[in-house]
């Protein structure tokens, strides 16, 4: 018997979340739109928007925040995912990808679920990351 596995290979094309950041640099204004799956950074130059980087995510992204941590000339992107996954995320301008610089489980074995879509906040002052995951 022979069965055949069909499915597209397409890029997400729904853009879930769109923050700006000096991601690149410190004096850069960037761009970064979530894709569900999928990081696009993109530079503001004199014609307008300018691609820099598409990448590829190992989970749907659910919350995402602008970080600048203490004595860092650039700014950290904080993703967490529909799975209980987050990620800090920093761009490495040498050999120009993205760099993990921390990651994590938020799975919790008390708390129940939320039904609706998790929410996430950052502190100005990155002091602080809120989530409501669980109710």
């Amino acid at each position: 018997m022979t069965y055949n596995y069909v499915v597209t290979n397409q890029k997400p094309t729904t853009v879930t979340h769109a923050l700006t950041a000096s991601f690149t640099s410190a004096d850069a204004l960037n761009l970064l739109l979530i894709r569900s799956t999928r990081l696009e950074v993109q530079a503001m130059g004199p014609e307008g928007l300018v691609p820099v980087l598409d990448v590829r995510l190992y989970g749907r992204v659910s919350t995402a925040s602008i970080l600048r941590l203490p004595n860092e000339p650039r700014d950290v992107l904080f993703i967490s995912t529909e799975r209980y996954q987050f990620a800090l995320l920093v761009y490495d301008a040498e050999r120009g990808e993205i760099k993990t610089k921390a990651t994590g489980s938020l799975k919790e074995t008390i708390g129940k679920p939320i039904e609706s879509t998790h929410l996430g906040a950052a502190d100005p002052q990155s002091r602080m990351i809120a989530l409501h995951l669980y109710e």
